[in-house]
């Protein structure tokens, strides 16, 4: 097979991949605007601004931001984990039996569906950089033939 056969549509895979990552950035930009910085303490919001900064300077597809969406997830679970309470319901005709039942505050919950916004992003971006490795890899061995 030659070449040219195969990178078309790998272009192609890559810049479909790229526009769902630019979606993606866009719904974390709106989430981290929305939700993370009010929620954060004004004092914890620099990764959340650093993330931002990045997602608004066209920094999307290097290396760094996913180090900065880390170390944001990070920050926000810790957050999630202070507003989650575990309550132990026992069943009625066996009261030493039961199941623990979680519930989240309000900031907590707002927070949670905003990592959900911050993981996605991070495996969109992900997508991206392993697709274009893949492609510099592919024309290499395909050049050393």
């Amino acid at each position: 097979m030659s070449q040219e056969a195969i990178m078309p549509a790998t272009a192609d895979r890559v810049t479909a991949l790229v526009e769902h990552a630019l979606g993606q950035a866009r719904r974390t930009h709106a989430a981290i605007l929305e939700s993370v910085h009010p929620l954060l303490h004004p004092a914890k919001r620099l990764g959340a601004e650093r993330v931002m900064r990045q997602l608004e300077t066209s920094r999307l597809f290097r290396t760094e931001i996913l180090d900065e969406l880390d170390a944001l997830m990070m920050q926000v679970e810790r957050e999630i984990a202070a507003g989650r309470r575990e309550t132990f319901r026992p069943h009625e005709s066996d009261p030493s039996e039961g199941h623990l039942e979680t519930s989240y505050d309000h900031r907590a919950a707002e927070l949670t569906e905003a990592l959900a916004e911050l993981r996605a992003l991070d495996a969109a971006i992900t997508a991206v950089l392993d697709a274009v490795e893949a492609r510099r890899v592919a024309a290499t061995l395909l050049g050393s033939e």
